[in-house]
This record gives structure tokens, sequence and C-alpha cells, in this order.
């Protein structure tokens, strides 16, 4: 059903953070059930694929597909897919991470809630 609302929603070049998601979403699903494993490990290798083929893909796909890959014990492909992350960031930063609380919010609600 997930597959079904993504596509539908995700256009032809973009959508590519939807496949993000789904890709995460597979991966921890094969965890919950190991007679779906594989099936979904592969499901989660091909929504992965699917968003770093979109015109829209930011560096965070590629981070969570290269996460996914060394926890799937495939190192090598993950190196060379982290190795493009570091080199794109070195040249144009894209990516912000964050720990802790927000420091800029601007609605005082929303401050309240990230402090609750």
């Amino acid at each position: 059903m997930c597959r079904l609302l993504i596509q539908k929603f995700a256009n032809d070049k973009t959508g590519s953070h939807l496949f993000d998601h789904l890709g995460c979403m597979y991966h921890s699903a094969s965890k919950a059930n190991e007679e779906h494993r594989k099936d979904a490990l592969q499901r989660a290798d091909a929504a992965f694929k699917e968003a770093l083929g979109k015109e829209n893909c930011g560096i965070g796909t590629y981070v969570d597909y290269g996460r996914f890959l060394c926890r799937t014990k495939r190192y090598e492909d993950s190196i060379q897919l982290l190795r493009k992350v570091v080199l794109k960031e070195n040249k144009k930063p894209e990516s912000i991470n964050c720990y802790g609380k927000m420091s800029l919010v601007s609605d005082e609600f929303m401050k309240k809630e990230i402090t609750a």
C-alpha cells in the first residue's frame, strides 16, 4: 500500500525523498520477520536505487543508502557511495545535521513543544 501511495505522489523526476523513506521502511521491516527478510531487503535496495535516480535526490538519500549497504555487509559498495557524499559536500556543502535541541525556531508554540 505504501509503495502505491508513493508512486501516485511521486512523478517521473521528483519524489526521491518518498522512495528514500520507503527504502528505510523496508529495511526496518526486514528485521521484524526472518521469513520475509530477503524480500524486504531486495525491496529496500530497489527503493533506494529509485530514489537515487530522481533529479531532486539530496545528499541525505546517499547517506541513507550508504548506511543500508553497510548494514547489509556490502561494504565496498557503501565506501564508493559514501566517498561521493564526502567529495560532493567538500565542493558544495548542502546538508546540515542537528543534534540535541534546535536553536532557532520562529514559532513560540513550537519552541515549547521542542523543550517539553
